[in-house]
Parts: C-alpha cells; sequence; structure tokens
C-alpha cells in the first residue's frame, strides 16, 4: 500500500548486460535466518501462593497449553489429553492447533507440559505462564506533560521530548484509526477518554447477546479477558494511563491530550487490578484485536520466558505490536525480555528516558532488542475513577461513632498492633479508626463499647466509611454484630485495594428489632505478605445504622418467594457451602452441559411508587468456563419478555473464586406496578463441572430505592514511570503517522518511528536506533519507494534492463543483485558499468531507498540471454598517448573526478597506478616527461577532475607537465606518489591505495621490478579488486604492506624467487600465498586471467593486448578492470596457443573482444585468428 501523492522525484538506471560463459554461483537472495536465541526472560514477581517453574516464572495452577502441529488427527489430539487425564477448556483461534488444558490435581502444570512435549505430533507446550504490568507508580506532582513539550518545567534539559506540538500542527489522529491497549482494561467513563473510545458497531449494549456473531457478549468498548466478560473496565488504573498518552481526549478544555489525540482505543482487558495475567488470555487479547480490526496494539507489560505461544500469536498479525522493554535496569540482549524481545518484524520494542533525554534509572536497554526511546519517568496522564456510585435512599439513620474517640471502643484484642484512633486518615475531621502498617498472623479487633439499640428498625444496615489496601484474598477487613459481644456474627468482609475512600453497607437484618446489638472490626492476616510490600492496612469512619427504601430484602435461608422449575438439565437450589449470609445461598452448582436454569421471584415487586433511581444489590459468586457459560440477572414486567441487566463468566475471585458485590440498574423500571426480577444460568455443550468448575451462586440481595451518582475525575491524573509509560509515547506516534498515511503498512509505520528518532549519544549502542522517537519527525514520508517490474523476457547479445524508482522524498539510491550475487548500489547516475553474464536463464533482483531511508521490498525478475554474433571493438589511437586517451573516453563519457597521471616512456613507476585508479574510480593517463601532449592535456580538460594524482619522480612527470595540469584543471588538488626508486614508488602508491580503501581485503599482487609483462596481465584484477601491486627486488629487500594478509605472486620463480615466495609465506601463513605463472608472459597473461574470473571478472569484453610494450596494456588493464573483464597479452604478429586455449574453451561466454592499441601493437592476422577462436 502507497500514499496518495504524486511521485515528485524519480532515478532511472540503466543496466547493460552483455553475455559471459562463467558461471556466476546461484545464490539465494533472501536467506532464512538462524533461529533467534531465545534469552531466558527475567522472571516476575510470583503473586502468594501461585506455583512457578524450576526457573521462578509463575504460572496458572493446572493450565497447560499445547500446540499440536498441522495434520495431527483429532483422534490422536484426544488421545494425548486422556494420557495425562487432561481436559481441554478453551481452543485459540488466532493461533491454530493452540488448546488449553486442565491438568488433573496433584500434576504440576510444569511437569504436564514436559510430558506433552514428549508426544508425537506436539509441536510445543508450556505452563499458562503470568506476565505483569511494567510501571511504577508515583505521588502526584505538577500537571505537566513534559514528554509531549519539555520547556524545563520540570527541571529537565529543553527539547528532551517528542516534539508533539510541532506534530500536531500536521495531524492531531484519526477516528478511523483504532489503538488496541491490551493492559489492565480502560476507564471508558473517564471524561478524556469517552469521547475516544472504540465502539464495537455491531453490538447492544447490556443485552446478553452476542449479537455481531464474533464470538464475544457484549463487547461494546473492547472485551475483558481476565475475567472473560464484555465490560473490560480498568479495576488498576495502569491501562487508563497508558490510554491518556495514546488518545487522551485533546482540546476539551480539560486534563491532558494523547500523543494521538482523535484515535480511537479498544480497550482489552487480560492483566488483573494487582497487574497480573497470564498467557492465554493475552494470547486471546492479540487475536481479538487482530479480528476487530486494530491497526496498532499497545503492550505495557512483559516478563516471563521465551514462550512459543506468545511469539506465534504476534507473528500470527501483521498488526504493529508496540511493547515495554522492561524496568529492570538491565541489557536485555543478554537476559532477554518478552514479548518486547521476540525478533519479529511487527515488534517495536520501546525503552524509557527521564526528562534529561537520558536513560531512565530503572529502563532495560539493548543493541539488538529494543528498537527506540520514549518518555516514560514520571508522566502524567490519566487513571481510572472512582465507579458510578449507588447510594440506598436512608429512610431512618442512628449515628453510632464519629471514631474519633478512642474511648468509645475496646482496642486492647490484637495479636501485634492494636487499632488506634489516628488524625492521619479520616473520612471526617479529625480522626478515624486504623490499623495500617500490619504485621503477618494478625488479628486486631475494635469493639464498641456500648450497644446499639434497633427495636425501631425493620430492615438495618451497618454503613461506615472505609479505605483498605491488603493482600487480596488472604488479608481482610471485617465487620462483626452480636447480641452480648461474645458470639460474633460477621456481616461485611473487604480485601484487596479499595481505591480511595469507599461507603460499605452491610446488612444487619438477623438484628432488626432487637434492643442490644454489639459492633465491632477486625483486620485479619495470613502470614505471607504485609505492609512491608507496600500494603497499607485498614481505615474505618463515620459508623452508623441506616434503614433503606427496601421493596425486596432475601438471605435465600429458603427459596419460597422463587420459582426454580424452568431449567434444562439442573435447577437453581439452596447450597450452604457457597454462601454469604448463614444457612445458604441459591446456586446451580455442579453444573451439567447445555445448562439454562432461571430463578424467577414468584411474585412481581411494585415500584409504582419510585420517582427516581432504584438497584438491586447481591452478593455473585461464579465459577464457570469463561466466555461460554454465564451468570445472568435478568428483569421483566410480565415475567415472559425477560431484559439482561448484566451478565458474569469466568471466576469472580481474583486467585481464587469468592462472592463479589453487584448492583443491577432496574431504574428503567421506575414507576411500573409489576416488575420481575430472575437469575439465569446457561452453560453450552462442552466444559462443566465434571473438570472442576463450581457453578454460580447468589445471596445478600436487596431492592432498594436510592440515587446513582455520576463518578468524580477532576482528580483522576496521576504520575506514573516505567517503559509502561514510555510504550504509549511511541503507540501514539504510531497511530498520528498512520492518520496522516493511511495506506502505511506495518513496516511503513516502525521504519517513520526508527528512522525519525532523535540520535543522542547517550542513548548510542542501547537501542536498535540509537535515539529517542520524535513524532514531528515521524510525520515525513513514511513510504518506501516504488520500483518498476516491466523486466522480464529474451535478450540476444545485450540485455538492456531499465531500473526505475520513484518516490515523493527523492530516490537516494538504487541495488540490484544478480542471481544471488552480491548487490550493487548506484546512486543518482543514469547508467551503471556494464555487466557480463553467460547466455543461458537469470534472476535480477532489485530495490531502492529515499532520502528518508524508507527501503522498497525487493523486486525479482527472471530473464533470458540469449548468444549474438561475437563482435570485435578497437581502442587505440595514433600512438601510445592517444590509446590512453580512448580508453579513458571509453571508461568515462561523463567525465571523472579523479585522474591518474603516469609517464608513457617507462614502466617501473607506473605499474602500480593501476589499482590506484581502480580505487579512485578514474582512468590513466600517459604523458612524455617534458610536455603533456595536446590530445591528453584535452583529455584532462573534458574529464574536468577535482583530485589529480601523478606517480613517478620529476624525472617521470617533469614540473611542465605539473604546471599544464593546474592551469587545466578548474579547482582541486594534486598529488605525487614517487620514492628514491621504483620499489620505493610502488611502496608509496600502495600505501595510498590501502588508504583510500576501507574495504580493503589485505591482498596484494607481486610481481617482479624487474620487467613488466606480469604486473600488467594483472591490471584488470588490480583495479576491479583495489590490490595494490608490490614489485618484488631481485637483488634485495622487498618490503609488503603491514596491512597485506594474502599474497598473489606474478610470474614463475625466474621472475619473482622461490626464497621471496618462502619469505612471504613465512611472514603471511602458508595458506596464504599462491602463485599464478607459466612458462612465458602469454601464459602467465591466460592463468592470471583465468584466476580474474574466479574474483568477479567476466569473459566477456576480454582485452587483447600487445605482450612486448608496456603502455596499451597499462591504461587498457584499468578499463576492462572497470569493465569486469580480463585481459590476455599475445605476440603482435602470432597468437600463441597459450592465447588461443582460453579463447575457444569460452567462446560461448564471449561476446564481445577489445584489442588495445593499433595494428602495429595487435596485427590485423591476429585479430582474425582470434575471432576464429570464438565462432
Amino acid at each position: 500500500m502507497r500514499g496518495s501523492g504524486a511521485r515528485s522525484r524519480f532515478m532511472h538506471i540503466l543496466l547493460v548486460f552483455v553475455l559471459s560463459f562463467s558461471v556466476v554461483p546461484a545464490l539465494a537472495v533472501g536467506v532464512t535466518p538462524a533461529p533467534a536465541v531465545r534469552l531466558g526472560g527475567a522472571p516476575i514477581k510470583a503473586p502468594q501462593g501461585v506455583p512457578v517453574d524450576a526457573a521462578g516464572h509463575p504460572y496458572v495452577e493446572g493450565e497447560v497449553l499445547v500446540k499440536f502441529s498441522a495434520g495431527v488427527s483429532a483422534t490422536s489430539v484426544s488421545e494425548a489429553h486422556k494420557k495425562l487425564g487432561a481436559t481441554v477448556i478453551a481452543k485459540s483461534e488466532g493461533v491454530p492447533g493452540l488448546q488449553k488444558a486442565r491438568v488433573p490435581k496433584g500434576l504440576s502444570a510444569d511437569a504436564a507440559a514436559r510430558r506433552y512435549r514428549e508426544m508425537p505430533g506436539v509441536a510445543y507446550a508450556q505452563p499458562n505462564y503470568l506476565h505483569s504490568i511494567t510501571a511504577m507508580p508515583d505521588d502526584p506532582r505538577l500537571p505537566e506533560l513534559w514528554g509531549m513539550n519539555n520547556e524545563g518545567q520540570t527541571g529537565g534539559l529543553e527539547d528532551a521530548d517528542i516534539d508533539a506540538p510541532a506534530a500536531w500542527d500536521t495531524q492531531t489522529g484519526s477516528s478511523d484509526v483504532v489503538v488496541a491497549v491490551i493492559d489492565t482494561g480502560v476507564d471508558y467513563r473517564h471524561p478524556d477518554l469517552a469521547d475516544n473510545m472504540w465502539v464495537n458497531a455491531g453490538e447492544i449494549a447490556g443485552n446478553g447477546i452476542d449479537d455481531d456473531e464474533n464470538g464475544y457478549v457484549d463487547d461494546v468498548y473492547g472485551y475483558d479477558f481476565y475475567n472473560y466478560d464484555g465490560d473490560p473496565l480498568d479495576d488498576h488504573s495502569h491501562g487508563t494511563h497508558c490510554s491518556g498518552t495514546i488518545g487522551g481526549v485533546g482540546d476539551n478544555g480539560i486534563g491532558v491530550a494523547g500523543v494521538a489525540w482523535d484515535v480511537r482505543i479498544m480497550a482489552l482487558k487480560f492483566l488483573s487490578a494487582d497487574g497480573f495475567g497470564d498467557t492465554w488470555a493475552a494470547v486471546e487479547a492479540i487475536n481479538y484485536a487482530d479480528m476487530m480490526g486494530a491497526d496498532i496494539m499497545s503492550n505495557s507489560w512483559g516478563g516471563g520466558p521465551w514462550e512459543q505461544v506468545l511469539y506465534d500469536a504476534i507473528a500470527n498479525t501483521d498488526v504493529l505490536f508496540v511493547a515495554a522493554a522492561g524496568n529492570d535496569s538491565m541489557d536485555a540482549d543478554s537476559f532477554g525480555f518478552y514479548p518486547s524481545g521476540y525478533d519479529l518484524p511487527n515488534i517495536v520494542s520501546v525503552g524509557a528516558t527521564d526528562h534529561n533525554d537520558e536513560l531512565a534509572w530503572f529502563s532495560n536497554w539493548g543493541q539488538t532488542t529494543v528498537d527506540v526511546f520514549a518518555p516514560g519517568d514520571e508522566v502524567l496522564s490519566t487513571v481510572a475513577g472512582p465507579a458510578p456510585s449507588f447510594m440506598p435512599k436512608v429512610t431512618n439513620q442512628l449515628s453510632v461513632s464519629a471514631c474519633d474517640n478512642a474511648a468509645d471502643w475496646d482496642l486492647t484484642s490484637y495479636v501485634k498492633l492494636p487499632w488506634k484512633v489516628s488524625s492521619d486518615w479520616y473520612s471526617s475531621e479529625p480522626a478515624a479508626l486504623v490499623a495500617m502498617q500490619y504485621k503477618n498472623d494478625e488479628d486486631a479487633w475494635a469493639r464498641l463499647n456500648a450497644p446499639v439499640d434497633l427495636s425501631g428498625m425493620t430492615d438495618p444496615v451497618l454503613r461506615f466509611q472505609a479505605i483498605y489496601e491488603t493482600e487480596a484474598g488472604f488479608d481482610f477487613l471485617n465487620a462483626w454484630a452480636s447480641n452480648d459481644g461474645v458470639a460474633w456474627t460477621k456481616v461485611a468482609e473487604r480485601s484487596g485495594y479499595s481505591g480511595g475512600m469507599v461507603t460499605v453497607d452491610a446488612d444487619l437484618g438477623a438484628f432488626a428489632g432487637d434492643s442490644t446489638v454489639y459492633l465491632a472490626f477486625s483486620l485479619s492476616s495470613d502470614d505471607s505478605i504485609d505492609s512491608k510490600f507496600g500494603h497499607l492496612g485498614a481505615m474505618v469512619d463515620d459508623v452508623e445504622v441506616v434503614e433503606l427504601a427496601s421493596f425486596l430484602r432475601e438471605d435465600f435461608s429458603d427459596l419460597s418467594a422463587w420459582d426454580a422449575d424452568d431449567y434444562a438439565v439442573t435447577p437453581w437450589a439452596l447450597t450452604s457451602k457457597w454462601v454469604v449470609s448463614a444457612p445458604s445461598a441459591a446456586g446451580v452448582i455442579g453444573y451439567g452441559d447445555n445448562e439454562r436454569s432461571l430463578l424467577k421471584l414468584a411474585d412481581p415487586m411494585d415500584l409504582s411508587a419510585v420517582t427516581g433511581d432504584i438497584s438491586a444489590l447481591f452478593k455473585a459468586f461464579y465459577e464457570t468456563e469463561p466466555n461460554v457459560d454465564f451468570l445472568s440477572v435478568l428483569a421483566s414486567t410480565d415475567g415472559t419478555n425477560w431484559t439482561t441487566l448484566s451478565s458474569f463468566s469466568g471466576f469472580s475471585g481474583e486467585w481464587e473464586p469468592g462472592f463479589v458485590p453487584v448492583s443491577a440498574n432496574l431504574s428503567a423500571y421506575a414507576g411500573e406496578p409489576s416488575v420481575y426480577l430472575a437469575f439465569m444460568f446457561e452453560s453450552d455443550m462442552s466444559v462443566s463441572s465434571d473438570v472442576g468448575l463450581t457453578g454460580v451462586a447468589v445471596d445478600d440481595l436487596t431492592v432498594v430505592e436510592g440515587t446513582w451518582s455520576e463518578a468524580d475525575y477532576s482528580d483522576a491524573y496521576a504520575l506514573f514511570s516505567g517503559t509502561s509509560m514510555a510504550t504509549p509515547h511511541v503507540s501514539g506516534i504510531a497511530a498520528l503517522v498512520l492518520s496522516q498515511w493511511p495506506d502505511a503498512t506495518t513496516a511503513d509505520l516502525k521504519n517513520a518511528i526508527m528512522l525519525s528518532a532523535d540520535k543522542l549519544p547517550q542513548l548510542d549502542g542501547r537501542c536498535v536506533s540509537g535515539g529517542r522517537a520524535n513524532a514531528a519527525a515521524a510525520l515525513g514520508d513514511v513510504f518506501a519507494p516504488v520500483v518498476t517490474d516491466d523486466n522480464a523476457g529474451s535478450y540476444t547479445g545485450v540485455a538492456e534492463i531499465a531500473l526505475t524508482a520513484t518516490d515523493d522524498s527523492g530516490v537516494a539510491s538504487i541495488s540490484y543483485a544478480f542471481d544471488g550475487a552480491s548487490p550493487t548500489t548506484v546512486g543518482e547516475a543514469s547508467t551503471v558499468a556494464i555487466m557480463k553474464i553467460p547466455a543461458k536463464s537469470h534472476t535480477l533482483t532489485y530495490w531502492a531507498e529515499d532520502t528518508l531511508g524508507n527501503v522498497s521490498e525487493p523486486v525479482t525478475v527472471e530473464f533470458e540471454l540469449l548468444r549474438g554474433t561475437p563482435r570485435s571493438e578497437s581502442v587505440a589511437g595514433s600512438n601510445r598517448y592517444a590509446t590512453s586517451v580512448a580508453a579513458s573516453q571509453k571508461s568515462y563519457p561523463d567525465g571523472a573526478s579523479t585522474v591518474v597521471i603516469a609517464t608513457g616512456r617507462n614502466w617501473p613507476d607506473a605499474l602500480g597506478g593501476t589499482a590506484l585508479a581502480g580505487v579512485v574510480d578514474g582512468p590513466i593517463l600517459l604523458t612524455d616527461p617534458a610536455r603533456m601532449p595536446a590530445v591528453v592535456l584535452a583529455e584532462v580538460e573534458r574529464l574536468d577532475p577535482s583530485r589529480v594524482y601523478v606517480l613517478g619522480s620529476q624525472s617521470a612527470v617533469g614540473s611542465y607537465v605539473i604546471g599544464q595540469i593546474m592551469d587545466t584543471i578548474t579547482s582541486g588538488t594534486l598529488t605525487r606518489l614517487s620514492g628514491a626508486n621504483r620499489y620505493e614508488t610502488a611502496e608509496a602508491i600502495a600505501a595510498e591505495v590501502i588508504a583510500l580503501s576501507p574495504e580493503y581485503d589485505g591482498t596484494v599482487l607481486v610481481a617482479t621490478g624487474a620487467n613488466y609483462p606480469d604486473a600488467l596481465a594483472a591490471a584488470p584484477l588490480a583495479a576491479h579488486k583495489g590490490w595494490p601491486v608490490v614489485l618484488a627486488n631481485p637483488s634485495g629487500a622487498t618490503d609488503i604492506p603491514e596491512e597485506a594478509s594474502s599474497a598473489v605472486i606474478l610470474g614463475g620463480p625466474g621472475a619473482v624467487s622461490s626464497s621471496m615466495e618462502a619469505a612471504l609465506r613465512g611472514r603471511l601463513g602458508e595458506a596464504n600465498v599462491q602463485r599464478k605463472g607459466g612458462v612465458d608472459r602469454y601464459e602467465t597473461a591466460a592463468i592470471v586471467a583465468a584466476y580474474g574470473i574466479s574474483n568477479g571478472l567476466h569473459w566477456d569484453g576480454v582485452g587483447i593486448a600487445t605482450g612486448v610494450s608496456f603502455a596499451d596494456a597499462l591504461s587498457g588493464g584499468v578499463m576492462l578492470g572497470r569493465q569486469h573483464s580480463p585481459m590476455l597479452l599475445t605476440d603482435p604478429n602470432v597468437l600463441s596457443a597459450a592465447v588461443r586455449g582460453p579463447l575457444w574453451v569460452n567462446k560461448k561466454s564471449i561476446q564481445t573482444v577489445q584489442f588495445i592499441g593499433g595494428t602495429s601493437a595487435v596485427s590485423t592476422a591476429v585479430r582474425s585468428q582470434v575471432m576464429r577462436a570464438i565462432q
């Protein structure tokens, strides 16, 4: 997909392919990567009582995730589960073959996974691991969004931000872009989020029906995969905080603005109120986001081991997956952090910076596993507000205690620390009862000294204000009542986090009419986790007894007021095991398949007198197959046609099931004279109580008149820190980019984020991009260039293939590779060097990069090159100087930035120039030592170089020639490379070659300094490879460059002695020295040419030069090296067998022969013999 707008700039590359017989290895262009190293991953802190594997990773007890390979039969799958006595409780829609199984008690999930992995047909198996949030909440500070626009307002570095205001000048987001926040849920009621919430248009809220048939009921804003219901409301604040940074409503006059403040937020909850969630729920959330069309997934969570199932879930979607890099202050490359560390192309792993643009102290880093950084320390954003509260209408009120006088209470009963009256915490000034900083094994009581008289009340409720922060499910704030102060009845129980001050109503119906009723509160804890882990304790204030405007009160001591006859398998009945108020509750316990059981109020309620709000308040217990089996509360005006008020599925407790308070809004029925209430339990045919699912129960029902009040969100903002806070900054940037460029692909989005990051030295080596994200810069052109795909076909003799690319920001380069060979990259040129390939079928792969660093997907085409009639070309002038000009004009028709000048009178100083010319990509021009010929001077002027190299001393190229050159070139530099003799000159040239070659491979060519033919034969190879030429001194020491690691000796022992060869092997190693020589100069040239073919040269375009003079071969060799062609030397009048043989053997690869010099250098007779040899 591509963005709108014409491609304003383009590049057109013409490749000319001429056939050659040499075989190019058919290497694959695309290489399958080796499996990623699977680092263990840092274990998260295990919740109390949760099992862990051998590495310390916590998992859900009794649950295993098993993936069966494709093609495994259903019978084999069933047999595998049967061997372990396991039962399938869920199947993944997003990861084919993946199942969640419950194993029998006594068999750990870790052990069961190992046994599954040993079975045939099992791709992998693992426990259902837990994951956690990656944030560290802090106390609220000033509401300053330094991460969006840092002006130093928090004492940090100005502009250490994502440049959001500059981005907003261009784009603020689009309602068509959906970001799925996979987290603890989202408070979709928050006024800074409500208008930007994604809404499932196919679902009708609250009707208990899967209207859009996507497999999820009432998924209006998303889904809750922790509790498995359609309400993803945040009960932690982490997900809400992330959502505010991504897409908090902007320009609304309140609170904060998100990075993309006009996008839509899809709420997907899989983490609990304590910040933990399991792998299965995470996978289901990812699958849901993909299925429902989310454009971006934001994931501020992680930890635990490398998991194939989570890897597969992310790999199976092409949605951008932005993930937190973790808060362990460690190198994630070394230790691993997942899922951000998975090597997948759609993942962007995000670390955190502080307001000084430094790596945040808690943030993980990783040169290869963390992609980019973003602001993450003390970030202000939205948090979950208080829920809309229902306040029952009070008809009678008895004040009991303001809790500010210790004398009213007996505080002497405790184990470690007593309750006390303190002014540090209260609902009403000046003080309250508190039990803070509690210890393990606590049982502290606060008993009201004076009893209360309830003789005038028929429906009393104990009401008090409370704060509690305890270990959920283990440590409790309890309220008690007693007639004698000895035998106590628990009337209220609270555990976990209250989220601030809350009102607690405890039913005292059992004590209605009693004249003596004692009241008490207690704080009890187990022996595991106390306040040192951050659990504060409890506070109680403003204790009173009230009487409510009740229309129905039911403790389910019997079912006389209810009709339980409408059921399919199991009716509702009394249960004494799952109960809030003794002796019983109503439930469907031990349920089976295909249940449909209704518990209906036998007689309707008369609500005709109600003019305001009214609700059904009750306690609910449910342990069912999540998202499949449901407990629902219904209402009807005729007892036949029912409306669902609320539905529940999964587990009603945090780590184990328990009763939870429920408010079902009946306000729509206010004023109705006949209103029925009912509870419905329904199950499908897959999983039931035979795998350990208990069922459902309800207790302590009250239908009461009152007032629903909207929540106050004015203080629902807070500062959090963590890579969790950095991640939504990047998710928001991705949303801005997609809003700006609706056709952008996932790769485009990732490129935009990575390539636009502000490069910071303190982040260099800490992440892939080396920088901190920048929203404004990311909004530039995100699209890779568009390349043509019309080059398939057949070509005869010469293949002229045009490569064209277009891009809004301009094309920087085009790269191409032949038959899987190493790629060649070209810039703003219109035609590249001629390539030689054999006459056969070939593949050409090419791609382009724009000026912003976006790279197109490679295009591969196939074409066939057919051999044409061989032809010859002559590269010659009237003399050696004119011949060097002819070679230059053929090689550099559009000029050259560098020229090499050498004497045409003698060869020693010039031999090393071939490698230098190849490295600087310029010609060698020959000159008379005293005066540069006019034809050469004109060529220098045409080439218009900015740099000139002169080889040899004043005797080789005189000062007058230097003056001619300087007068000709308009600007630039001239460098003379020379020494006291030919050997030192060669050394100087070699040193310059190596200095100009950052990719020099260490190879040198060693030829005799006593004659020229052997070195000339290697001229094309030296120019092509940039291998410096070293002249061996027959009568003295020979120095080779320190950088040399291998050597190729040119010529036989008569040219370069055996002792010299031994010395080279002693220094470079036996295997790093080889000799290429024949019986004479012609055979040596043929052997060197064949060696050149194995090092990137091609037989087509082979050059033929005289072997009795150096000049033509010198300048022609540079031309041939640039064309990737070898050179053969010949006697001017006789074609030797050493030359004829290679020509005949390789004739099918030769389309063109190039004769260097005139017919006095290579005679007409020799030319005819050459052409006959290749026919």
